[in-house]
């Protein structure tokens, strides 16, 4: 059985839109780092995952790394809201100086 998840996924520089990840999309993600820490006694973070291009997509069609930011609470994948939304985009600024842009394609 297939499932999706609602993630923030970066467009560029300060800018990312809402999205989602489905299942069988996890597996073609190369990286897995962590981005925040939300509770540490719950164990909440707000990870990044990269799904990297190859150097040929990237050299010919000009094609960039996909990065989402992913919630885990417990190590279980967990839709983003947007009091997750806020605090990724308040540690952005704190690390690049740059407010993040976040499009809203969908309702909550």
């Amino acid at each position: 059985m297939s499932w999706c998840l609602d993630t923030l996924k970066v467009t560029g520089i300060g800018q990312a839109e809402m999205s989602s990840l489905c299942s069988f999309e996890f597996d073609a993600a190369s990286e897995e780092e962590q981005f925040l820490v939300v509770n540490g006694e719950r164990k909440v973070v707000i990870n990044t995952l990269t799904f990297k291009q190859s150097v040929l997509d990237k050299e010919l069609y000009g094609k960039k790394d996909i990065v989402h930011f992913i919630k885990v609470i417990d190590d279980t994948l967990d839709h983003l809201r947007p009091e997750d939304v806020k605090l990724i985009s308040e540690k952005y600024f704190e690390k690049t100086s740059q407010k993040l842009t976040v499009l809203q394609n969908y309702k909550y």
